[in-house]
């Protein structure tokens, strides 16, 4: 891995990052109300069940949200391909416009165009899949919140060309104005409500954008989802901060598991696979009084 994206794997990973995702506690703040949850063996247990239906239900729409990042910067730059370096020669003149540029500039458009409304399609799936209206409400703060962060902070960042993409011939200049184009018009169809801005697509499509490689894109969204409980779990103090340093390390081995086998998942294969977990992640809303948004 290259220096520059070691450093911004550890910007990503910063708690101080304006995300709010350690306002989620992931149904643990429930489990521990009801006394399902009160030591650190029962903690190690409850976060074993949390990953890995965390990565069945929310890691298939990261990983397509990230694809179709790609794809739409591969059509993007399909009318800029036949922009060369200038000739070093200055007499040389570029060679004429063919008479069917038109119509391939519309053909790109219309794919465009499909592809940005399956992001919006990507985002309603997950909605849909989502019934708790905490877990809906925690998932579009921590969405548009990272889509706004990274409008504000990073689209002024050059990415590099994925290593996925074969051939991209983008340069540094277009591969951001294309970046900027889908953040801005994502961000818009949710201020339209086309769209919610859940946290999985966006983190996906910005992970994209910031040339991070799926791979290590897949890891760190699980990373961010076990820390997140493990730093409940101080606050609710069934933890200490040593101990949880301890469980988060322990946590390593189930995350990285369920990521290897929820990494290859297609849409249609997401499913929970904690009923229990899904369903106080559900009764948040009737906790008395609570710290945490879900």
């Amino acid at each position: 891995m290259e220096g520059d994206d070691t450093w911004l794997l550890w910007q990503l990973v910063d708690s101080a990052l304006p995300t709010g995702g350690f306002v989620a506690s992931s149904g643990l703040e429930t489990a521990f109300q009801l006394g399902l949850v009160t030591t650190p063996i029962q903690l190690a247990a409850f976060i074993r069940s949390s990953v890995h239906t965390f990565a069945y239900s929310s890691l298939p729409f990261v990983t397509e949200a990230y694809k179709l990042t790609e794809q739409y910067h591969h059509h993007q730059q399909q009318p800029h391909q036949r922009i060369q370096e200038e000739p070093s020669n200055p007499t040389v003149q570029p060679p004429p416009v063919r008479s069917d540029s038109k119509a391939t500039s519309n053909q790109t458009n219309v794919a465009v165009s499909q592809l940005f409304n399956s992001f919006t399609d990507l985002d309603h799936l997950f909605h849909a899949s989502n019934s708790h209206a905490a877990v809906r409400r925690a998932s579009v703060a921590q969405g548009t919140s990272l889509l706004i962060l990274y409008m504000k902070s990073f689209r002024s960042r050059s990415s590099p060309p994925s290593k996925s993409a074969g051939t991209d011939s983008r340069t540094p200049a277009a591969a951001d104005a294309h970046d900027n184009d889908l953040a801005r018009d994502f961000k818009a169809a949710i201020r339209l409500d086309r769209a919610k801005g859940h946290f999985p697509v966006c983190f996906g499509m910005v992970a994209q954008m910031l040339g991070l490689s799926l791979d290590k894109s897949q890891h760190l969204f699980m990373f961010m989802f076990v820390r997140q409980i493990v730093s409940s779990a101080v606050r609710l103090n069934i933890v200490g901060p040593y101990q949880a340093q301890i469980v988060l390390a322990n946590a390593k081995t189930w995350a990285e598991g369920a990521t290897t086998v929820a990494r290859y998942l297609s849409i249609d294969q997401v499913a929970q696979t904690a009923p229990m977990v899904d369903m106080m992640q559900g009764a948040h809303e009737r906790l008395y009084s609570k710290v945490f948004n879900s």
